[in-house]
């Protein structure tokens, strides 16, 4: 326990913590705050759905990734340059989306997000590879855990709290504060220290795009592992691409969402982030995949569920009579005849938030440990020589699944509703379960091997 107590009582893990935060203010004003904005002003749920097309930048952000292994910016060094100048452009997208109605300019709106999701990517791209460079190999796991805490930490600040913010002022007021949030991730910028793996940049753009992929490549199983990093969290993608919409359609209030769904939803993350991150020291990489990515399978039946029941009690909980009465039991245990206005205000006020709660905890508790293990796994495979280019491209792949699930998700609740439409996210998390058997032999001395020979 004090070898675990050390791994995470650093300076390191510290900044990793808030670059994480900045990673999750932009990516929720580009998502869950975005789509309940559009809701609140009449959007359709068909548009709602192609507004996660934005999100192409976090899939398509190996395009670029070369450039930030490739070139040093002329201050604070090849990562925390980056980091910087991303950071920048961030507030300024941000701001203009505080200053644009998009139920009068729709269309400006998705824009300027789509410049928000580029820039969040790319910055995305740095701090991850800032991440990997800077962790020992027995510090991926605990690494990963920090890092997703301070993600989810981001995201509590652009959800929750925005959508809760969103039912006293004004939605640009809310979105001017989140830019000025990303003034932490500024200030961990300027007090993180520089990588120094010894390793020398690639000599030309070309060697940074070309190198990376070669070395990838000869690598025993190398399909395989993309298919596995593209498939792993689909079910968390598919339970989550509406999750907002789905929300609203149970009549809950944007303070509702902020205080149950988002709030919890983000606590339950961290906790399981920080639950796994020891674990993950204990388990390794292989078995913590196999550990959490079970669990995070099953989760996603507790949505079904809450799909299924929606915001009505039990029968047994209340009974309307033929009389006009509502019967229930007073605290001495005897019937009490209430009228019904009273007792369908009652039920309003009382009955959806048990299920909703649970539902919410568990997805993402159990989300928050398979994405620690997903992580750690994206990180022990990274050269880190080509960390930016190669750590993009993994998370590229994850990213092209959350963005495309949007359109047919739309299409799939459309026309069989919403507990089917979570049942097939729930078990569509078996195929990346079965590649997981082919795990060995992506990491046998075969592959190693090749990969020196380079």
């Amino acid at each position: 326990m004090s070898a675990i107590f050390s791994i995470f009582a650093n300076r390191r893990m510290l900044v990793i913590l808030l670059l994480g935060f900045a990673s999750g203010i932009p990516l929720g004003l580009t998502g869950a705050a975005l789509q309940t904005w559009f809701k609140s002003v009449g959007l359709r749920i068909e548009t709602i759905g192609l507004l996660t097309l934005v999100g192409l930048p976090y899939a398509l952000k190996f395009l670029w990734a070369p450039m930030m292994d490739r070139f040093v910016p002329p201050f604070l060094g090849r990562r925390r340059g980056w980091i910087l100048i991303a950071q920048a452009m961030l507030v300024v997208g941000i701001v203009l989306m505080a200053a644009t109605d998009p139920s009068a300019h729709t269309l400006n709106m998705a824009v300027l997000a789509l410049m928000v999701a580029f820039f969040s990517a790319s910055q995305d791209i740095v701090i991850d590879a800032y991440r990997t460079d800077i962790l020992a190999p027995n510090e991926v796991g605990a690494g990963s855990s920090v890092g997703t805490m301070g993600y989810r930490l981001g995201m509590l600040a652009s959800g929750a709290l925005a959508l809760v913010l969103a039912d006293y002022l004004p939605w640009r007021t809310v979105y001017y504060l989140m830019a000025g949030s990303m003034g932490i991730g500024v200030l961990a910028t300027f007090l993180a220290p520089e990588p120094q793996t010894g390793l020398m940049p690639p000599r030309t753009l070309a060697d940074s795009v070309v190198k990376p992929l070669a070395e990838f490549l000869r690598r025993r199983g190398a399909v395989e592992i993309l298919l596995f990093i593209l498939l792993f969290k689909l079910d968390v993608a598919m339970t989550l691409a509406l999750q907002m919409p789905f929300m609203k359609d149970l009549t809950f209030t944007n303070t509702d969402i902020g205080l149950f769904t988002n709030t919890f939803g983000v606590i339950a993350t961290i906790v399981g982030a920080a639950v796994a991150g020891p674990l993950m020291v204990k388990l390794g990489v292989r078995r913590g995949l196999w550990v959490f990515g079970l669990v995070q399978g099953l989760a996603g039946l507790s949505y079904a569920l809450l799909a299924w029941v929606g915001r009505d009690l039990p029968p047994a909980a209340a009974v309307v009579t033929a009389s006009g009465a509502f019967d229930a039991m007073s605290p001495a245990g005897q019937s009490v005849g209430l009228p019904i206005d009273w007792a369908v205000q009652t039920v309003d006020l009382v009955r959806p938030y048990p299920l909703m709660i649970v539902a919410v905890v568990i997805e993402n508790l159990c989300a928050g440990m398979g994405t620690v293990a997903y992580i750690a796994f994206l990180m022990s495979i990274c050269d880190k020589r080509f960390t930016a280019f190669q750590y993009a491209l993994f998370t590229s792949l994850m990213a092209l699944t959350r963005v495309l699930t949007g359109p047919p998700a739309g299409w799939l609740e459309a026309n069989a509703g919403w507990t089917v439409y979570f049942l097939v996210a729930t078990f569509i998390a078996a195929p990346g379960l079965i590649l997981l058997l082919r795990y060995r032999r992506w990491t046998a001395p075969e592959s190693a091997t090749a990969a020196a020979a380079l």
